[in-house]
C-alpha cells in the first residue's frame, strides 16, 4: 500500500488511561484494565477519486456501498477528530501523544498524505508527538522476565499475533481501524505491559519532518 496512490477510509482512536500517580516501573499489576468505558473516536472517509477494492473490503469489512452511505470527506473527518482530541485533552499538561502500531511506516505517512491533499498542515504540528508501538513492543526490556507478570518474548510482533499472545483471545475484525485500536489498547494495558511500555515509549517519541 502507498500513501501516494491509496487513501484513508477510516480514522479511529481511543483514549488510553493515564498511568497511575507514583507508579513504578517494577510494580506488579495482575488485574486486567477494563477498556469498555474508554472514550473512542470513529469516522469513515469517502476517498476522493478512488474506490474500495475487493481486497480492501476483504481485509477491513468496509464496502464501497457502506462508504457511499456513511463516509465523509477527509477534511470533515479530520476536523471532527481534532475536535474530539481537544475535548479529551486533560488538564495535566501532558500533551497529545498519537500511537499507532507500525505507524512510522504506515499510519502516520497515510495521515500526512491526506493532510497534504486537504491542505490541513503537518501532522506533527497538530499533536505533540508520535509513537510507533511496533518499535516500543519490540524493545527487549519489556520481555526480560524481570516481573512476575512478564511474558516471554513473542515470536511475532504483528498486532493480531500480539493480541492473541498477550490477552489470550483472538482479535475481532482485524484490520478494521477501530477494532485494531481496541486490540492495541488491550495489549498495552495488559498486566505484564501496563506500566513498562510507557517508559519505553518516552524514549521512542518522534515527529514527521517535512
Amino acid at each position: 500500500f502507498s500513501p501516494t496512490n491509496d487513501r484513508v477510509i477510516q480514522i479511529a482512536a481511543m483514549v488510553l488511561p493515564h498511568a497511575s500517580s507514583g507508579a513504578r516501573a517494577d510494580a506488579v499489576y495482575d488485574e486486567v484494565t477494563d477498556m469498555s468505558g474508554q472514550d473512542y473516536f470513529n469516522a469513515f472517509v469517502k476517498p476522493q477519486g478512488a474506490r474500495i477494492s475487493s481486497t480492501i473490503e476483504g481485509l477491513t469489512g468496509i464496502s464501497q456501498k457502506f462508504i457511499d452511505e456513511e463516509g465523509m470527506a477527509f477534511s470533515e473527518a479530520w476536523k471532527l477528530f481534532m475536535t474530539w482530541i481537544a475535548e479529551c485533552d486533560g488538564d495535566d499538561g501532558g500533551g497529545i501523544v498519537l500511537l499507532a502500531h507500525n505507524g512510522k511506516s504506515f499510519d502516520f505517512n497515510f495521515l500526512q498524505a491526506e493532510l497534504d491533499r486537504a491542505q490541513q498542515g503537518a501532522l506533527s504540528e497538530q499533536v505533540d508527538c508520535l509513537v510507533d508501538t511496533l518499535h516500543v513492543l519490540r524493545d527487549p526490556s519489556l520481555w526480560d522476565g524481570s516481573l512476575p507478570s512478564s511474558l516471554e518474548r513473542p515470536e511475532s510482533f504483528s498486532l493480531p499475533f500480539l493480541a492473541k499472545y498477550v490477552t489470550k483471545k483472538a482479535p475481532t475484525n482485524s484490520h478494521n481501524a477501530l477494532f485494531d485500536v481496541m486490540a492495541l489498547a488491550e495489549v498495552l494495558e495488559s498486566p505484564g505491559l501496563r506500566q513498562l511500555w510507557r517508559y519505553v515509549a518516552n524514549r521512542k517519541q518522534f515527529r514527521i519532518e517535512r
